[in-house]
């Protein structure tokens, strides 16, 4: 078992659509092992996450680590909306990643 690194991401301050507050509330469903559980590995600024429908799919999280602000995702969801996306929240929520 790896070690977890705690993050402090956030997003930059921004009103929620309703595809976000979607988003968000399907992320909150998860306990904290599902959570965790999704969270593949960190590499420096990028957050390896589990896809929500196919476990052998993983996206990318990129976060500013000056800054400690969620970034971008590599998932179909952020790169077609520019919004955040499930996996954004996931790291923003779960605020660890394995190591």
């Amino acid at each position: 078992m790896q070690d977890h690194l705690c993050t402090v991401a956030k997003f930059r301050p921004r009103r929620m659509n309703k595809a976000e507050r979607t988003r968000l509330a399907r992320v909150n469903e998860l306990n904290e092992e599902e959570a965790a559980a999704r969270i593949v590995s960190q590499h420096g600024n990028i957050i390896k996450v589990h896809s929500f429908t196919d476990e052998s799919i993983t996206y990318d999280v990129l976060f500013d680590v000056d800054d400690d602000y969620i970034i971008s995702c590599t998932c179909p969801d952020n790169e077609a909306n520019d919004s955040p996306c499930k996996h954004m929240y996931l790291v923003g929520i779960n605020r660890c990643a394995l190591y």
